[in-house]
């Protein structure tokens, strides 16, 4: 935010006593924890006109506990607590639209309980509770935010649960894109099995590409005044035959992991 009124204060990059940025026209794209910051950052500043939220999530709980890499972090917090339950996937809670789960383990029990603490702890800080004031309940001087979220089939760091949480609490689906890894790795194999870093281009040719495609559609959607998503399939169509890119008809509430 402060960045924001330097900008707007104009910049002299160059000495010529004449700013060179112009404050503005500014637009912000956060990856990953850059996109939990960013719900934050764009639901409140008025002065922010667009933003790119790639693979974030509506809570950093949901994302550690079920979280393909990021379990393990969490599973040693709760070792050092003595509330470990190795080999328990999500601490044994259901996601969204699963069959209800008794508890009759004391242990499992306390890890749930600690969970659930967890989440009441980060709540008032937790994206998700800051997503509806970027359209659906905007705060005093803030106008409706154009938002682009970008999220990935599988990704196996911020879940597909947790960005739907992030999404939800938007209620913005459709200002949402999804990379569909599942469809890319049967297409090329040597793509990495998590796709959380796509939109930097990490890997093989292959992955640039995508990485490009997804920026393009970044900085397409949020210099458009009419919040259009581009459609970059004709980018990537020299390694993919089949679209890997689209918009989801509804919000994803499983892991999706692909097989490695």
């Amino acid at each position: 935010m402060q960045l924001l009124r330097v900008l707007r204060e104009g910049v002299d990059l160059d000495g010529d006593a004449r700013p060179e940025l112009n404050g503005s026209q500014v637009f912000y794209i956060g990856q990953s924890l850059g996109a939990f910051y960013g719900t934050l950052l764009h639901s409140v500043e008025p002065e922010l006109r667009a933003a790119t939220l790639n693979v974030g999530g509506g809570s950093a709980v949901p994302t550690f506990v079920y979280g393909g890499e990021r379990r393990a972090d969490i599973q040693d917090l709760l070792t050092s607590l003595g509330l470990s339950v190795p080999g328990v996937s999500g601490a044994g809670l259901p996601l969204r639209y699963e069959e209800v789960r008794i508890v009759d383990d004391a242990r499992l029990a306390a890890y749930q309980d600690f969970i659930a603490l967890m989440e009441w702890a980060e709540s008032p800080g937790a994206p998700l509770s800051f997503a509806p004031h970027l359209k659906s309940a905007t705060l005093p001087g803030v106008p409706v935010k154009r938002t682009l979220f970008q999220i990935a089939r599988g990704d196996q760091t911020v879940n597909n649960p947790s960005n739907s949480l992030l999404i939800r609490a938007a209620n913005m689906l459709e200002s949402t894109s999804v990379y569909r890894h599942d469809l890319a790795v049967a297409q090329v194999s040597s793509l990495a099995g998590n796709p959380h870093t796509y939109l930097a281009g990490i890997g093989p040719l292959a992955a640039t590409v995508i990485g490009f495609a997804a920026q393009g559609e970044a900085v397409a959607f949020m210099a458009s005044p009419d919040e259009v998503i581009p459609d970059v399939n004709p980018f990537v169509a020299l390694f993919f035959r089949n679209p890997i890119f689209e918009r989801p008809k509804a919000y994803y509430e499983d892991l999706g992991y692909t097989p490695r």
